[in-house]
């Protein structure tokens, strides 16, 4: 299946933890999210935010359950997204992402 997106991102949420920066770029609604993961691990993708879940494409949830990496929370505010995390051996984490401030 080949699923193109064209969205406008208005907003730009960015945070690092544990060696990962993440960038995410969103619409005002926070319906369409762009992920974007640089450090030790490297890795885009894209997900819809409806019914108060995140949904990925399948890649990313292959990618998300061979790491057993789960994401328990997505809370987003005007000024951050907060992460609760579940990642093996350290447990439930939380990763902040603050709003990048526009050009």
């Amino acid at each position: 299946m080949l699923l193109v997106m064209i969205c406008i991102y208005g907003l730009r949420f960015s945070g690092k933890l544990l060696g990962v920066s993440t960038v995410i770029s969103t619409d005002s609604a926070f319906e369409f999210l762009e992920i974007d993961m640089k450090g030790i691990v490297n890795k885009s993708s894209y997900a819809i935010y409806k019914n108060g879940t995140l949904e990925f494409d399948e890649e990313f949830n292959v990618f998300l359950k061979n790491r057993q990496v789960e994401i328990q929370e997505f809370n987003q505010g005007y000024d951050n997204i907060i992460l609760t995390l579940s990642l093996p051996l350290l447990g439930k984490k939380k990763v902040v992402l603050e709003k990048l401030k526009k050009k």
